[in-house]
This record gives C-alpha cells, structure tokens and sequence, in this order.
C-alpha cells in the first residue's frame, strides 16, 4: 500500500457534499473508493505529545504509522517491532 494513499486515507475525512448522503455509522472520505467508510477519523491535532511539550500536528501522525509498518515488515536481521520500539527509549 502506498503511503501517499494511507496519508490522504487518515486526513481526508470531511462533510460529504452537496446531495451526497451517507448511511449513519459511515463517514465520508473522498480518498476511499465509493467515498463513504466505516472508519472515523482517528487523528486529531494534539494527539501526541513531545517530551518538551510541544504537540504533533494532524498532518505529521500519518507519515509515522505507515512508516513503522514499512519498517517492521522489512527488517532484515530478525528483530521484531518491539525491539525498534525499545531502541527508541
């Protein structure tokens, strides 16, 4: 999956348009094919904080996601994502 597609997938979620209706429990997002996602929105400005107390904007959360993953799936020497995660401790 590209990650330009997941970006646009995690911060496209907006007001469906004009006599588009959207069944309850479904959310509109024009990155996802058909337009209309069982999914919410997941990433808000300010949902992670930095150790000096400055905040992660909605628009830098998905470059990280998909780039653990990536980096997850293709680690060569063995070494599982817990171990990426103590390294960063």
């Amino acid at each position: 999956m590209r990650q330009d597609y997941v970006f646009s997938l995690l911060t496209g979620y907006i007001d469906p348009p004009a006599g588009v209706e959207i069944r309850d429990g479904m959310n509109y997002n024009p990155f996802f094919p058909g337009g209309a996602i069982s999914m919410a929105r997941v990433l808000f400005d300010g949902l992670v904080e930095y150790d000096d107390g400055q905040f992660m904007s909605e628009d830098i959360l998905p470059f990280h996601q998909p780039t653990f993953r990536h980096t997850c799936h293709h680690i060569a020497n063995g070494q599982g994502c817990h171990d990426i995660l103590e390294l960063g401790r």
